[in-house]
Order: C-alpha cells, then sequence, then structure tokens
C-alpha cells in the first residue's frame, strides 16, 4: 500500500482526521485536532511501517502517532540515553523511534522496529563467556548496530553484579547506536535488585495455555531513594496493560502515579497461560519477591 493512496483515517484520539503528503525524504501527517507539533515521518520509518503485517497493529501505530502530535511525552514514553529530545513508545511488540525538537514544534519519526525476543533473557545465552569475550561481543554489537546481541551482552553481565556505573554506561552506549533493534525486555535504567527478580520468577512455570499473562511495572519511589515493582496479570500483552494504567483505565494508584516501564524480561515465560493459572502464580510471585527484600505492590 502506498502512503499516497491511503485515505483519511479517523482518529479516536485527540485527532480526528488525518491526511498525508510526501514532501523530500519526509512523510508529513496532518492532525485534524487540536494540535501543538508537527509530525514528521522518515522514508526509512515508511517503509518499516508498511513492512508491518497486521492491519490492526498498523492503524495502532498510526494512533500512537497521531497522539504525539497534541503530547509528544505521553506517560508510556521512554527517553533513550542522555539526549532529552529522543524517545521511544511501544505498540504491542512494535516499538516507535522519535525525535522532539521544542523550537520547530515538530516530532520526527525516524524509525520503526518490531522486537523479536527469539533467545528469552532468562535463558542467559552468554553465560558460557568470559567477561573478556562479552566486552569483545559488546564492542562488535555497537560497530554492527546489533541491538539484540547487545543487549544479551548488558543482560549477562547485569546477572554477573556489573558495577552500576559500567551497565549505565553500556545501556547509554547502546541506545545511541541500536535503538531501533534493542529488545524490549531490556530495561532503560540501571536497577540494582533486577537479577534476584530473574531468580525469583523463573522459578514459577505454567503448563496449561490460554489468553493470561503476568507483568511487572518498575515503580519510581524516589522520595524513598529506591524502585518498586508491581506484579500484575492482565489479558491485554504487558506493554498494552501498561498504557492502560497510565491512561487511568482500570489503573492501580501505584503504577498510574509511579510507574516507569514495564519489566518484560523476567516473566516472558509467563505469557499466555490459563487464567487460574495466572492468578495464583501473580499472587505467589508478590509475596516471594516481598520476601527477596523489594517494595511491591499489587499482585492480587
Amino acid at each position: 500500500m502506498h502512503w499516497q493512496q491511503m485515505r483519511p483515517i479517523s482518529m479516536h484520539l485527540h485527532c480526528s482526521k488525518m491526511t498525508r503528503r510526501r514532501r523530500s525524504n519526509h512523510l508529513f501527517l496532518v492532525c485534524g485536532g487540536v494540535a501543538s507539533y508537527k509530525i514528521l515521518l522518515k522514508a526509512i520509518a515508511a517503509k518499516e511501517y508498511e513492512a508491518i503485517a497486521s492491519k490492526v497493529d498498523r492503524r495502532r501505530v498510526l494512533w500512537k502517532i497521531a497522539a504525539l502530535s497534541v503530547d509528544p511525552r505521553p506517560a508510556p514514553a521512554g527517553q533513550l540515553t542522555e539526549r532529552e529530545d529522543q524517545h521511544r513508545i511501544h505498540v504491542a511488540q512494535h516499538r516507535v523511534i522519535y525525535q522532539i525538537d521544542e523550537r520547530q514544534k515538530r516530532v520526527t519519526v525516524f524509525r520503526m522496529s518490531t522486537v523479536n525476543a527469539k533467545d528469552p533473557p532468562g535463558s542467559r545465552p552468554l553465560q558460557g563467556l568470559t567477561h573478556s569475550d562479552i566486552a569483545t561481543r559488546f564492542e562488535h554489537a555497537l560497530a554492527n548496530a546489533d541491538g539484540m546481541v547487545g543487549a544479551h551482552c548488558i543482560h549477562e553481565l547485569w546477572m554477573r553484579g556489573e558495577m552500576s556505573i559500567n551497565i549505565e554506561r553500556a545501556l547509554e552506549r547502546l541506545w545511541a547506536r541500536a535503538a531501533e533493534s534493542v529488545p524490549e525486555w531490556l530495561p532503560m535504567r540501571y536497577i540494582e535488585w533486577l537479577p534476584a527478580v530473574y531468580e525469583v520468577a523463573l522459578k514459577f512455570r505454567s503448563v496449561e495455555r490460554g489468553r493470561s499473562n503476568i507483568y511487572l511495572v518498575l515503580l519510581d519511589y524516589q522520595d524513598r531513594d529506591e524502585h518498586g515493582v508491581y506484579v500484575g496479570m492482565s489479558r491485554y500483552s504487558p506493554a498494552q496493560r501498561f498504557d492502560q494504567h497510565k491512561a487511568g483505565i482500570r489503573a492501580a494508584g501505584s503504577v498510574l502515579k509511579r510507574g516507569l516501564e514495564v519489566l518484560t524480561g523476567p516473566t516472558l515465560h509467563l505469557q499466555y497461560i490459563k487464567r487460574s493459572e495466572a492468578s495464583r502464580i501473580e499472587e505467589e510471585l508478590a509475596r516471594a519477591l516481598a520476601s527477596a527484600g523489594l517494595l511491591v505492590k499489587g499482585g492480587h
């Protein structure tokens, strides 16, 4: 489908209509509602959008992008590296990476990607490598803009108890060089107790398949100089449910006010499970994390 041939779409967000026109190497999205920012979509991002197989997902991605013209920093958006103008949002397994130009009141979407975590972080595929081997592999990943390999390198060092400053620097470098291919399970910031969460969560299993998902949300308790975690279950994907919390839809107060990001990795193996099993695991996982010394909310 060519963008020039697409008709205006009714929006169920702040924007009521959208039209599209090409200019140079950008694709302009013009919102018919009350908008403060112009949306520009680079040609490569347009191609990546058109490559999304699901029509429903394409429409949802378009809605999310349109909403940026009104609010370019929605609550679920994450800032990449140390650049205040560079952000990402998630729509299911799709990631949209964009920059904000406050002076020009412009949002430029420069990449989209579909994250496919074939090797879950809990499997620790680099566990057998030495520290030196991991460092070398990480540098190669940066050179090749390979976010998946780079993420596994950081994750393995993280699980081994690497110093926080080294993890933070590695995260910054990886987001700067390979943001479009970094898997969703890699957190955007250093969390001291992440290895403990993996250790606890991986003890839980469900053999029966279903439509329920276990998810974790990182909570900001700066007033207590620590992070907390929210444990929940939903028939929606973790990213979708997080968006709902931040939008006030059946929201837990702790996530609405303090939610930072979804911690996808520790519960990747607890997706699409039977509801009764999910309900049990949600409660037991919350208790186990609390017993491990974490500040825990939810779990009911």
